[in-house]
């Protein structure tokens, strides 16, 4: 998927474009101290999923009614209605990406969002370190 990534004074804002996929196929880790990697899966949409489980519900009762010769018939039927694709261009399958960011960040605080197909991850940086001095005993 393609992601815009910006930069401000206090955090990195990742916005990727995954239309259709849903939060729970979505994973987001570390995979070490300044990278992020961003999973997912996108499933096949299909517009008759609903009457599909309804059709082997009834296919099932027809065959424990009828004689094999019937239901072959009514099996047939039920193929004959189902729509042919004509044209796929959506990206169906896994995808991973990763970012890595140029300054120290803080894994504990990161946020993200999915809203209307957009995926906002705010990673926040993390506070630079303080200098401290050593005595010598």
């Amino acid at each position: 998927p393609r992601f815009n990534v910006f930069e401000g004074a206090d955090a990195y804002t990742l916005e990727g474009e995954l239309p259709g996929v849903d939060q729970k196929n979505i994973s987001i880790e570390f995979t070490d101290e300044n990278t992020l990697t961003v999973r997912g899966r996108v499933e096949e949409h299909n517009q008759s999923a609903a009457s599909t489980e309804e059709r082997a519900v009834e296919e099932a009762a027809q065959y424990h009614e009828n004689d094999a010769s019937t239901t072959t018939a009514d099996n047939a039927s039920v193929k004959s209605h189902q729509p042919t694709p004509w044209l796929s261009e959506r990206f169906v399958g896994e995808f991973s990406r990763s970012f890595s960011f140029a300054s120290r960040v803080n894994q504990e605080a990161v946020t993200a969002s999915l809203q209307n197909g957009v995926l906002s991850i705010v990673v926040p940086k993390a506070a630079k370190p303080e200098n401290r001095k050593i005595t010598i005993e």
